[in-house]
């Protein structure tokens, strides 16, 4: 199985359809207006229906979709697609998940079990918790998720107030010795260390926004074709 990819803050269809081109594994959504990538969930829902079109193109490399355990699951006949959600209210997320489509929620903000345990299993199918890492205590807090079955994404703690979209990597030798075949690494990933990271790290998938733009929501073509050359070259 190789190593899974999500781009993420995407906010238009070219870009989309790039990605896909590419053979990516999921597309994000950032509905956190406070983030430089949010996008409207009417114009996410345009997006993800013109690119469920398109990547009837793809099948044969949307059948991988299928394994067991995936972040990525077949739940729909095309790509995946993440909604990002920072401490949202409950109701509103309902409402966004089903106006734009997702198929996956990202939190990615401080919510907790207790918030985790409202949400709608009728309209949210999978959910990947967002855990930022400062320091080796943080590895608690990924316990705290794992134990109740929910899905992680490590990413980057810079300040209490700054939720992920940083372009900075944190220190990877914080996790050395947790499992994480299972887990999404995000913060600072592109051409430079996707290497490193498939061949050291070896998490099952990682998550992907400014190393591959020209600025903040639009993806540069040749940022992503450069990424995937080097992550598929053995």
């Amino acid at each position: 199985m190789g190593l899974k990819v999500k781009i993420c803050g995407i906010t238009n269809l070219e870009d989309a359809a790039s990605a896909l081109s590419f053979g990516v594994d999921s597309l994000g959504f950032v509905f956190y207006k406070q983030s430089k990538r949010y996008i409207p969930p009417s114009s996410a829902a345009a997006i993800i229906t013109g690119i469920r079109r398109q990547s009837l193109m793809f099948q044969e490399k949307l059948g991988r979709f299928t394994e067991p355990r995936s972040f990525f699951a077949a739940y729909t006949a095309s790509i995946p697609c993440t909604g990002v959600f920072v401490n949202e209210d409950i109701p509103k997320l309902h409402h966004i998940v089903k106006e734009a489509g997702v198929d996956i929620v990202q939190l990615s903000g401080d919510e907790d079990m207790d918030y985790i345990n409202k949400l709608d299993p009728s309209i949210i199918k999978k959910i990947v918790k967002a855990v930022r890492i400062g320091s080796r205590k943080d590895i608690e807090t990924v316990r705290v998720f794992e134990d109740q079955g929910i899905s992680i994404l490590l990413d980057a703690y810079l300040t209490k107030h700054i939720y992920g979209g940083s372009g900075l990597a944190f220190d990877w030798s914080i996790i050395e010795d947790i499992d994480v075949s299972d887990k999404l690494l995000a913060g600072g990933i592109g051409q430079n260390n996707i290497k490193y990271i498939r061949d050291n790290i070896k998490p099952y998938g990682v998550d992907l926004s400014s190393k591959i733009e020209s600025e903040p929501g639009k993806k540069d073509y040749d940022k992503m074709r450069k990424f995937f050359e080097t992550l598929n070259n053995k």
